[in-house]
């Protein structure tokens, strides 16, 4: 060390602007005194660890006890060390306090230590760095250190005093403390349930009492306010402050309701809220807007004994394109165009309009449950009454299957199934102006055979009938003498169709397959099933499909024209139409009063439940009976004894004369006729076709109605005596 005394003299401590002499003196000092056995000097106690390294020619690796640094390694800084690789010295280190002077301990490069921080003397002094603290309580902070106290834990619902509000004021109170007591909340509660500007300005008017001012202290004053609040039948006198914190107002609303104070009262008038919003909606405009809404034509509901106030619209219509009708009307007339928000505050608000849906297009049942499921309000009478729809359901297309597969191979039994498609409109284009007209409407019920895939139509408009059960039992008659009259072979026939009451589950289309299974010889029985309601898919939607894809692109301005487009619908294996007038249809109500006296009553004393029938058979096992069924096992049949009531000779059925429905054609409305002309008018209609709708009849009592259930009306039972 006496020989690199220049090399260690750096980690000398010294006073500032010491001379190098005077350094290398002090060194020689130490040094000397070091020699001494037991003497040793702090202030070279800094340079020793460097100078056993480069005297070794070895590392030094000291481990502190040190928390901050626990490991130090020293490495040899003289040109003439060996490898910095080899084996390090370890030696232990036990730092005292504010002793510490390793400023020049820097971290050794590629060290492998497995201890957290490594510190390595360099013969520069740089800064310590700055690092984090790292939370660890050494022995004398975990000797101090004191954990919380822990919470008592109690049982619930255990009372607490300390937290109860009389508690808790009673302690403000005491303390000098803000409270809200029981009479201040009262006499707030009871200013501000007045609910009205007028009663809470009497309110000050009767509590405040101005007097004249008796000390004027300053010229401005001249009136003196005095401040009560009624308190058991009395007044108590309060200050200021304390009268405008217990209701929670300000010094302005005092001065303005004593201003208009006059003969113990409040006089004023509140101001507020008269002013007319700036975006307000200008009269002139909503008018417009009504005016527009009410151009569309609407229909009643389709039940006639149903006391409804609601009107429907056609189904093609929304909201929206309503709006973009009426913004095209705005155009055209120079108005100002409402925004959408504005039309459909105005529909939804003033008119009580639906557009309409079908029911058989939705399944009530299915969309109540999962309502209730969604919000969680099912019962298990309401998971069991789903089960039950749900087995129906499945059921019933099961027994389709079979019947289907039965139809593809047994040549001696047809499947068929049957509805009633859409109102087909009259005319039929790519003109906007026909939602704003009621237009004649037109009827397709069609037939599609499942063994054959072949469809037949039956299409007539309504001046030639309508859309009950007369007229579907008439096409369902029609039906059976057409295949019993083309197959012979043919001996049992099952229907399926949705279940409508008041056009398919019924007594008269009933009557008219107990009529036709006595007609025909060939026959031998009569099926009809019903699907599950809400749930009707089947074939015969496929030619229903066809024709609206067919329309699209077809303008039909004569309900006759329906014919070719239904026929042209299907390209392969074309449809089959046959068109119906009116003296086609018969009238099944009298021809079941005549031949089905009993259709209520069971052989064992029973009620049928109409509204519940998933199955009608008719067979010549059982002339003069009927059969029903609630579900669909053949075990479950119920028998109806349809000649059982009334007197005198049985009749023959096969015999009885058809009576028809209708004698001439039927009425429309007026406004429907001044509608159609007015297109006739306006060329929309070509004028081919003007004196067929000039011609047209019309009927007082005539009335624009739904042409079937709307998906918000309740059905109703269309049972008759």
């Amino acid at each position: 060390m006496q020989k690199y005394q220049i090399h260690y003299i750096v980690f000398l401590t010294c006073k500032e602007h010491t001379a190098e002499e005077e350094k290398c003196r002090i060194f020689s000092e130490n040094l000397n005194n070091l020699r001494n056995p037991g003497h040793l000097n702090v202030s070279l106690a800094d340079c020793l660890p460097l100078a056993a390294a480069n005297v070794y020619k070895r590392p030094l690796r000291i481990y502190s006890s040190r928390i901050q640094n626990a490991v130090y390694d020293i490495s040899a800084d003289l040109d003439q060390v060996g490898d910095g690789m080899q084996d390090p010295i370890r030696l232990a280190l036990f730092s005292i306090p504010g002793h510490e002077h390793y400023d020049s301990i820097e971290q050794v490069s590629g060290s492998s230590t497995p201890f957290p921080s490594k510190k390595s003397h360099a013969r520069q002094a740089t800064p310590r760095q700055q690092r984090k603290p790292q939370h660890f309580p050494t022995p004398r902070k975990r000797a101090d250190y004191k954990s919380p106290v822990k919470k008592q834990l109690f049982r619930k619902k255990k009372s607490q005093p300390e937290k109860w509000k009389r508690n808790v004021r009673k302690y403000k109170y005491t303390h000098g403390e803000a409270y809200t007591g029981r009479t201040g909340r009262r006499f707030f509660k009871t200013y501000w349930n007045f609910g009205s500007y007028e009663k809470q300005r009497n309110f000050i008017c009767h509590n405040v009492e101005q007097s004249e001012t008796k000390r004027c202290k300053t010229k401005r004053k001249t009136k003196a306010n005095a401040f009560y609040l009624p308190v058991e039948e009395k007044k108590e006198r309060v200050c200021k402050p304390f009268f405008l914190g217990i209701l929670d107002i300000g010094k302005k609303t005092i001065d303005y309701a004593l201003k208009k104070k006059k003969h113990g009262a409040f006089v004023g008038e509140d101001f507020r809220g008269k002013k007319s919003s700036i975006n307000k909606t200008p009269d002139l405009d909503a008018n417009y807007v009504r005016q527009h809404i009410e151009s569309f034509p609407t229909v009643s509901s389709h039940y006639t004994r149903k006391d409804s106030q609601r009107k429907y619209l056609d189904a093609n219509l929304t909201v929206r394109k309503m709006y973009e009708l009426y913004k095209i009307k705005c155009k055209d007339s120079g108005k100002r165009v409402c925004s959408m928000n504005v039309y459909r505050y105005i529909f939804c608000n003033e008119y009580n309009f639906s557009f309409h849906k079908p029911k058989k297009d939705q399944c009530i049942v299915c969309s109540v449950y999962e309502e209730k499921r969604r919000q969680g309000n099912v019962t298990e009478k309401n998971t069991e009454l789903f089960s039950d729809h749900q087995d129906l359901k499945e059921k019933s297309r099961a027994e389709k299957r079979t019947d289907k597969e039965r139809a593809q191979s047994d040549k001696s039994f047809i499947a068929a199934t049957f509805d009633l498609e859409a109102v087909l409109p009259t005319p039929s284009c790519k003109v906007g102006d026909l939602y704003y007209k009621l237009c004649l409407s037109s009827y397709n019920l069609s037939f599609y055979s499942l063994g054959d895939k072949k469809g037949t139509c039956y299409i007539w408009d309504e001046t030639n009938g309508g859309r009950g059960s007369c007229e579907v039992g008439t096409c369902l008659l029609l039906h059976i003498n057409s295949v019993a009259e083309k197959s012979p072979h043919v001996n049992e026939k099952t229907y399926y169709s949705d279940t409508c009451g008041g056009q398919n589950r019924n007594q008269f289309v009933s009557s008219a397959m107990f009529y036709a299974m006595h007609h025909h010889d060939s026959i031998e029985a009569i099926n009809h099933k019903f699907f599950e309601k809400g749930h009707s898919e089947m074939e015969s939607d496929s030619i229903h499909a066809a024709v609206e894809r067919a329309k699209r692109n077809t303008n039909v301005y004569h309900p006759s024209q329906w014919d070719t487009v239904v026929s042209m619908a299907r390209q392969r294996n074309p449809y089959i139409v046959i068109p119906l007038y009116h003296k086609d249809f018969y009238n099944l109500k009298t021809l079941r009063k005549s031949i089905c006296k009993n259709m209520k009553t069971t052989t064992d004393g029973g009620r049928v439940n109409w509204l519940k029938v998933k199955w009608i058979r008719v067979a010549k096992e059982a002339p003069e009976s009927m059969f029903v069924n609630y579900t669909f096992d053949p075990e479950n049949f119920i028998e109806m004894n349809v000649s059982a009531r009334g007197r005198g000779r049985n009749v023959n059925v096969g015999n009885v004369q058809l009576l028809t429905l209708y004698n001439e054609k039927l009425p429309v409305s007026q406004a429907k006729k001044d509608d159609l002309v007015s297109m006739c008018k306006s060329g929309i209609i070509p004028l081919a076709h003007h004196a067929y709708y000039e011609e047209l009849s019309t009927g007082k009592g005539v009335k624009g109605r739904l042409p079937e259930p709307d998906a918000n009306e309740e059905e109703q039972d269309t049972e008759e005596d």
